[in-house]
């Protein structure tokens, strides 16, 4: 996959690759990783080390992973207990005034 420059991307950039003595073991086998997006400054294929700049203008070094990413989380499933809130609250809040 080819980003132009310009483009909006995600890169990984590796933050800590020689971890301190005091981590576990399976810690220090891994380097810390940072997923940043921002703008490419060159054009490059997935893989290439990049840079790019943020939307505050910030500079990062790192391997191009992904090009015009998305954001695929979401916040679960509904919690039926809290979909009722609001409209208690409202209610309460309402029957305070009127007690007033």
């Amino acid at each position: 996959m080819k980003a132009l420059k310009g483009q909006w991307v995600e890169i990984e950039e590796v933050l800590i690759s020689n971890r301190t003595a005091k981590v576990p073991e399976d810690t220090k086998k891994v380097p810390l990783l940072s997923y940043v997006q921002g703008f490419v400054d060159n054009n490059a294929n997935k893989g290439d080390e990049v840079i790019i700049t943020t939307l505050i203008g910030r500079k990062h070094v790192g391997r191009l992973i992904n090009v015009s990413p998305v954001f695929n989380h979401d916040y679960g499933k509904p919690v039926n207990e809290l979909l009722s809130i609001g409209g208690e609250l409202k209610r309460q809040l309402k029957k305070e005034n009127e007690d007033e």
